[in-house]
């Protein structure tokens, strides 16, 4: 993006918000940002909360150097993730940032030894996330299902009973991310790490479960087909 102004549409665009609720959220006047986007104006001293409001780089957003979405350190959450409390049911509309998601309750994936379910849960309970995770976890909200995780495996990280969210866009397997699979009629939640030959190692967090091995000559055999990457879960705390 050669200018100020062009940068400003493409961020604002991204971040699904109007110039008034811009400006608004900023502390200027909407003719004050219309003049900054339009190029009628080509500086300002708000640029940086500006861009702490579209969530982007600002060095991006002043110079166009750098990237326009500046990645967190791993484990690390920006505070604008953090929002009230809302109550809602399913009459109320959604919101500009939000998506719903079909959650098969009833469907359970074990982080243990294995499950078979052959349950007729039609995923009419819905879950609502925020565009804005989505995007900067990289999942696909149009690919996004819901689903229950049963037993200790993959504790202290998730815990028995959580629900997890799946993106079925991510089936090729990468190393220390977390699937949702079906090993024979089993279906499991683990770590799936790729071997030089052609095989797997299936991973618990928990460390009282032993790493399970499949050779690259095992694997048509062991009939895997991965359901998606586990992007998001809630945090289960017992009383």
């Amino acid at each position: 993006m050669n200018s100020l102004s062009d940068r400003l549409k493409i961020a604002r665009k991204n971040a699904k918000i109007s110039q008034s609720a811009l400006a608004q959220k900023v502390g200027i006047s909407q003719p004050s940002y219309q003049a900054l986007e339009s190029g009628k104006s080509g500086k300002s001293a708000y640029l940086l909360q500006i861009a702490q409001a579209l969530k982007v780089n600002s060095e991006w957003l002043a110079t166009g150097k750098g990237e326009m979405i500046k990645p967190l350190p791993e484990n690390q959450f920006d505070e604008n993730d953090f929002h009230v409390m809302e109550f809602w049911d399913s009459n109320t509309p959604l919101g500009d940032d939000e998506f719903e998601v079909p959650y098969y309750k009833d469907i359970e994936f074990l982080g243990g030894d294995g499950f078979e379910s052959d349950t007729d849960d039609d995923g009419r309970r819905k879950i609502r996330y925020a565009y804005t995770a989505a995007r900067r976890a990289g999942a696909v909200p149009s690919r996004v299902i819901c689903l229950t995780l049963k037993g200790d495996s993959m504790e202290e990280l998730i815990q028995d009973g959580s629900m997890i969210a799946v993106d079925r866009s991510k089936t090729d397997i990468r190393e220390g991310k977390i699937y949702a699979f079906r090993h024979g009629n089993i279906l499991r939640v683990k770590y799936l790490i790729p071997r030089p030959d052609g095989g797997l190692v299936i991973r618990s967090h928990n460390k009282a479960y032993e790493d399970e091995v499949i050779t690259g000559d095992e694997m048509d055999a062991a009939n895997i087909q991965i359901v998606g990457w586990v992007w998001n879960w809630s945090s289960l705390v017992v009383w």
